[in-house]
């Protein structure tokens, strides 16, 4: 009887004329489980989120009620609100509202000091007897505290208050050593010195909204269903660095005591990480990482002292010596590491990598005969893996003599890193003919120590656990399209025919010497294949349409399209079908916008093109874009096929990062290709 009225109920919902209504409490000042509460202010929060994607499966129209936790939840109790988040359970409450069947979360209670309070150590709980904390009796916190003193044998005074007196402030201001709250809430000055307990959390409903109860019941049996760590996902999403420590301990302080300097190991010409100079000044991923890690315990006083080496087996052998501290970046392989005596940061970022292959060799064959550098990290990933046990496998010294031997067919493909890859081969002449293919085997990066001096891996991984992985992603992107220094021997390697014949030139003509280099400057910033402008140009452009938009107070827009399926494009037809492809896609793409308005080959069967105008009209010209490359009709061997695309869309705003924009477009993208591809998301 009970599921037949679920059913009858849900039904009705399912098929109401309008959307319904549903209050729903939404708290302030609750950080990231619910931020923005003013008409100004653009709601977020894990709750939130998770509100937004129950409403998806029913046909729920949100009416938020502002307020604390203790006005809500009378709210509730008296029914001016239907709904409420973040409630622990109890069997007496049971009796008051409705459970929902799945909790939506577990929250985790800490004990905190403020940062500079001394007098407090987290590894001696023992410093806690005799400190003060303020609390409100009844709580489920309070309860939670008074166990769990009375377990740790601990005694500390507890100041009694009503639930609309206690405040953080009084703790903020010193008038109390502890606070006692939820690690989603903790605030970035405060310390976790001891977790005492965690509690389901649940959404509840109050009694005489059971036609909610039902329809949130059914909608979270979807989401779960649909994806089983939909809870934890979201948990990492918003509170992945929470209630980390802080503070260095006594062994951490000893140990940097003892240290005018720190010593940190990188690779040779490892262009995405290793610190390069470019522009006046060093820029890499490695940099920002040990940047972090001086802010983050104020070690500014330490000298950084970056050393080069050629292979990790030197630089496993510079660790064991103690010639340098730490090293970066290795991947994250704990049974090689063990057998080398070195000791793993936890991963810091994700890296791919890719087979670099002569346009026209057969499928096939790419893996059978590699080319590897000797001691690099492509070679140690390789080795790794189950591709390796099929492969013939011959060691270069160099990425350079690595690629040769594929362009003259030594052996059938070169495996790199995709971002060294790309700023090897991207814009050169001599690797024109080159095509990549990644390895779908996702590796992380991570910070190496010796097994005998690993403090220092304590110290990285708490600045590990503190890191905005959004604003990583946008320094290994922005370090991925710098200006690379193009030097006289690449140049010299791609273009010697004509740099003889322009030297024979001036001598018959000297007044063409202005013509001569603006040619070479166009094959230098254009690809070849498509003759748009190509990556290694489009920092400089960047940087023009922003200092408009800022001087003329406008906006643009940046757009990256992909082309659907085009591997399965270039298996069926040949990659010669998949040029055409690419020069029709980028024929299409440039008839299609103003003078204004820029188009680049972004890498591979991707585009980037940049708007002078705002959001609206940009997405109108992506869509245009995209029906009229649909229209094309491609032919091979009398078979006609089609090619659609998927476009990510960011907007300029003043003071905007332009790596964030293209880190939007990105995410946009791939949430394009995730909704069915053949769209445009903004």
């Amino acid at each position: 009887m009970k599921k037949l009225l679920s059913a009858v109920l849900f039904c009705c919902s399912a098929v109401a004329l309008n959307a319904k209504t549903v209050k729903v409490g939404y708290y302030i000042d609750a950080g990231n489980f619910m931020s923005g509460f003013t008409s100004q202010d653009e709601r977020k929060g894990y709750a939130y989120e998770y509100l937004q994607n129950i409403a998806s499966y029913t046909d729920w129209e949100f009416e938020y009620v502002y307020g604390y936790w203790d006005s809500l939840y009378e709210k509730l109790l008296s029914g001016e609100i239907d709904l409420l988040t973040d409630v622990s359970f109890s069997k007496e409450r049971t009796v008051l509202f409705n459970y929902s069947d799945f909790p939506m979360g577990q929250e985790n209670y800490y004990l905190y000091a403020n940062k500079d309070n001394t007098t407090v150590n987290p590894e001696d709980l023992s410093s806690l007897n005799g400190k003060t904390i303020e609390l409100s009796s009844g709580t489920y916190q309070y309860d939670l505290f008074k166990k769990w003193i009375k377990k740790s044998g601990l005694n500390l005074k507890i100041k009694e208050s009503s639930f609309e007196d206690l405040s953080e402030q009084n703790f903020r201001q010193g008038l109390y050593d502890l606070y006692l709250s939820i690690d989603l809430v903790a605030d970035k000055d405060w310390e976790p010195v001891v977790k005492i307990g965690s509690s389901d959390i649940y959404v509840v409903v109050t009694k005489e909204r059971t036609d909610i109860l039902v329809e949130l019941n059914e909608a979270q049996n979807s989401l779960y269903h649909s994806n089983p760590y939909y809870n934890n996902s979201l948990w990492n999403k918003y509170f992945s660095n929470v209630s980390v420590t802080k503070r260095i301990t006594q062994r951490e302080k000893n140990w940097l005591d003892g240290k005018n300097s720190l010593n940190v190991g990188c690779f040779k010409g490892d262009y995405l990480y290793t610190p390069e100079y470019i522009n006046g000044k060093t820029v890499s991923v490695l940099e920002y990482l040990i940047s972090k890690l001086t802010e983050q315990f104020d070690l500014n006083n330490l000298e950084i002292n970056y050393k080069y080496y050629e292979t990790r087996l030197d630089i496993i052998d510079a660790l064991k010596r103690g010639e340098i501290d730490i090293a970066f970046p290795f991947l994250y392989n704990l049974y090689e590491a063990e057998n080398e005596g070195i000791s793993l940061s936890q991963p810091v970022i994700q890296t791919s990598f890719c087979y670099v292959y002569l346009d026209g060799t057969n499928f096939d064959d790419i893996g059978k005969k590699v080319s590897l550098a000797k001691g690099k990290r492509a070679a140690e990933f390789f080795n790794s893996t189950e591709y390796s046990k099929t492969a013939e496998i011959k060691y270069y010294n160099t990425v350079t003599e690595c690629l040769d031997a594929t362009i003259v067919g030594e052996v059938t493909s070169s495996v790199l890193n995709t971002g060294v890859m790309e700023s090897f081969i991207f814009g050169r002449k001599k690797y024109k003919k080159l095509k990549s293919m990644n390895i779908d085997v996702p590796e992380s990066i991570c910070f190496a120590a010796y097994n005998q001096n690993t403090t220092i891996i304590s110290l990285i991984n708490k600045m590990i656990s503190t890191l905005n992985k959004n604003e990583l992603q946008m320094q290994l992107m922005k370090q991925s399209i710098s200006d690379r220094n193009y030097t006289l021997y690449e140049f010299l390697d791609d273009y010697l025919s004509l740099v003889i014949a322009i030297v024979f030139v001036l001598f018959l003509l000297i007044v063409a010497l202005g013509a001569s280099f603006y040619y070479i400057k166009m094959l230098v910033n254009y690809d070849v294949l498509t003759h748009l402008l190509n990556r290694r140009s489009l920092k400089t452009y960047i940087q023009r349409y922003i200092e408009k938009a800022d001087k003329q107070k406008e906006n643009f827009c940046v757009i990256i399209f992909d082309l659907d399926n085009f591997k399965h494009i270039n298996d069926t037809y040949g990659h010669e079908v998949g040029d055409e492809v690419l020069k029709t896609a980028a024929e299409v793409i440039q008839k299609s916008i103003s003078l204004e308005d820029k188009v680049f080959r972004w890498g591979g069967e991707e585009f980037l093109l940049i708007l002078n105008t705002n959001k609206i009209l940009a997405e109108k010209i992506a869509n245009r874009i995209r029906v009229n490359l649909a229209a094309q009709v491609f032919e091979k061997d009398g078979e006609e096929f089609f090619v659609t695309l998927t476009g990510g869309l960011s907007v300029y705003e003043t003071g905007r990062d332009y790596t964030e924009m293209f880190v939007e477009a990105d995410k946009n993208l791939y949430r394009g290709k995730e909704l069915g591809k053949n769209v445009i998301i903004c």
